[in-house]
């Protein structure tokens, strides 16, 4: 047995035989090859017709397959109960965030109805109910590209495009949320980085989707800077602000579905993504 056992063992082996009663622990043995494994050690008290001890019965059983096996199946069923409880946060944030874009839409929609809204101010009203549909449309796609991808029906339109005129589209699909939280967007594209083979609606979905995430998490007078260059045959896209950021355990996890990392965290971030005009991808 491992050495800094020795002791423990010896100790509770005494206070059996002292008290005479049985012994029952999980222990590590060695093995005639010298590898340590688990067995379930026992000792028992042999006795006469008087109740007197006349020795002991001892026995091990190897149970390490048993034990890998065991704990095993309580990772599984941790990460299952972690995969439900997120997947619960991840319904609850949806369920918030679809209701915000409706509670604009049916508000301005009452006013509207009522005659409450100057003439001079219907323009914007107008803007804001069709930005909050927009944004409503968007979070549904957003659920069912998670179903998709999870059933493997994702398809996409691979052809050349200008990338840069992708990006300016989704910087000023979320520029009135932007210019609404007080937020500089800030953009820097090469001349070179703007022919590019792939899916113009999926790249700008993507983008769309980190502004989203750095102005939302970024406060008032703070600054999102997107730049856009090519290193050899890849385009590289680089979107950067002053908000809060990613804490360094869950970067392994970033990618889990369902997963959210805690958003106190206060420090700068950058999202990068890498594309190749070869691949596609």
């Amino acid at each position: 047995m491992p050495e800094a056992e020795f002791v423990e063992v010896r100790e509770e082996y005494r206070a059996a035989v002292r008290k005479g009663e049985p012994l029952q622990r999980e222990q590590q043995l060695r093995r005639h090859d010298g590898v340590y494994r688990w067995h379930l050690a026992r000792m028992v008290p042999e006795r006469d017709g008087l109740g007197r001890i006349t020795g002991w019965i001892c026995t091990a059983t190897d149970i390490d397959e048993n034990r890998r096996l065991l704990a095993s199946e309580k990772e599984a069923r941790s990460q299952a109960e972690i995969a439900n409880r997120t997947k619960d946060e991840f319904l609850a944030t949806v369920s918030h965030e679809l209701r915000t874009p409706l509670n604009a839409i049916l508000g301005w929609t009452r006013m509207l109805r009522s005659g409450a809204v100057e003439q001079k101010s219907m323009p914007r009203v107008l803007e804001t109910i069709e930005r909050n549909a927009r944004a409503q449309t968007q979070l549904v796609e957003d659920i069912l590209d998670v179903s998709r991808i999870i059933a493997g029906k994702m398809r996409v339109d691979i052809r050349f495009i200008d990338l840069h005129g992708v990006v300016r589209a989704a910087l000023e699909s979320v520029r009135p949320a932007a210019e609404a939280r007080g937020v500089e967007l800030v953009c820097e594209m090469t001349p070179e980085s703007a022919e590019f083979c792939g899916d113009p609606d999926r790249l700008q979905q993507v983008i769309w989707n980190l502004l989203s995430n750095a102005i939302k998490f970024t406060p008032r007078g703070g600054k999102v800077e997107v730049t856009i260059d090519r290193q050899d045959s890849q385009a590289r896209i680089i979107v950067k602000d002053t908000g809060s950021g990613i804490p360094r355990e869950f970067l392994p996890h970033v990618f889990d579905r369902f997963r959210q990392a805690d958003s106190s965290i206060t420090a700068p971030r950058a999202a990068w993504a890498w594309v190749s005009p070869s691949s596609g991808t």
